[in-house]
């Protein structure tokens, strides 16, 4: 069915909803003026679908948020599909199959994480859409996920932990857990942010972020939300990190999050972390982005000295600004 003019502005504006000026950008779009654009932005507001912020020159807009679920586990006995099914799944039925699936492997995969690794006695778990998003909350009273990581791997500091995260392959409990869960949904979801401890992870796109809390949060909090406009097809996101068994077999680290806040990489030990289980892929991508400079002898522990002795592990990378770069190259050439 065709839809309305009013349901393509509406769908324009949930697209756009973060930028400013959108009775602008849709009186520019479909050629209207400022006085209709803005009729079709108060109809949305009187629809509780967006609502305004701020006087008229500068007021934004964002979108308002209906709860799906909200639900509190005091039990962890692993029933993350059935919640789904039972409480969410059919109210997303208007979502495209890639985003269902998306959201699917999300919410099961980080609510059965808590279940099982946080040592919880309360697990809540929050499912929000709007006309632009679905987000979606897990959040425990456990032990927190960076400080379990920090002690199950011996880690001087839980800045460390979120390193090995991004790596993938990371898991408390082997015998019954790949790591894959948090390493494929950090990256499938449009925004992904853990908080537990007195820290905070986030990660949007390929940018990855650490930041300090004011207050120390007990167990573990995970938000996450995806675009309802998304394309993103989840078994592309697979077949990146695939070897030739199709298996999880390459991963690419950024390695800014070997970088403490006000530090430089410069030293071996530095390095050393860096590279801490990098022998159980069979390809590693240093992504460089966000580091400026780089010292000699952690370029050449990386690129001469661990290259010499791990010959089945080959290591590339991306976005190295020139004077990385160069420190980089010297070391190969070695």
């Amino acid at each position: 069915m065709k839809r309305t003019k009013h349901e393509d502005v509406a769908r324009f504006i949930a697209k756009n909803i973060d930028n400013r000026n959108i009775a602008n950008r849709v009186a520019e779009n479909f050629r209207l003026t400022r006085q209709t654009a803005n009729h079709h932005i108060r109809k949305m507001v009187e629809n509780h679908l967006i609502e305004g912020e701020g006087q008229t020159k500068s007021r934004i807009y964002k979108p308002v948020y209906t709860t799906i679920l909200d639900t509190t586990f005091t039990e962890t006995d692993n029933v993350e599909h059935k919640v789904w099914v039972d409480h969410v799944e059919k109210e997303i039925t208007h979502l495209p199959e890639n985003l269902r699936f998306i959201l699917s492997y999300a919410f099961t995969e980080m609510l059965n994480n808590a279940f099982d690794h946080s040592n919880a006695t309360e697990i809540r778990a929050t499912v929000m859409r709007s006309i632009s998003d679905i987000l979606i909350t897990v959040k425990d009273n456990g032990v927190g996920i960076f400080r379990k990581i920090q002690s199950a791997y011996s880690l001087d500091d839980p800045r460390e932990s979120i390193l090995e995260i991004s790596k993938g392959k990371l898991t408390t409990d082997p015998d019954n857990h790949s790591g894959e869960g948090i390493f494929f949904t950090s990256r499938v979801m449009d925004r992904f942010a853990i908080q537990s401890g007195e820290l905070s992870f986030f990660h949007k796109t390929d940018d990855w972020l650490i930041e300090g809390l004011d207050t120390d949060i007990q167990g573990t909090e995970i938000t996450m939300s995806i675009s309802v406009f998304s394309t993103t097809e989840i078994n592309e996101l697979f077949n990146q990190f695939a070897g030739d068994d199709f298996g999880f077999d390459k991963t690419r680290v950024p390695v800014k999050l070997a970088q403490h806040e006000g530090g430089f990489l410069v030293s071996r030990s530095q390095a050393k972390r860096l590279l801490t289980r990098f022998d159980r892929f069979s390809e590693v991508l240093l992504d460089f982005s966000g580091v400026t400079q780089i010292g000699q002898a952690f370029a050449d522990e990386i690129f001469r000295v661990y290259r010499l002795s791990h010959t089945d592990t080959p290591i590339h990378y991306v976005h190295a600004v020139s004077a990385v770069e160069a420190m980089i190259i010297r070391a190969l050439k070695r």
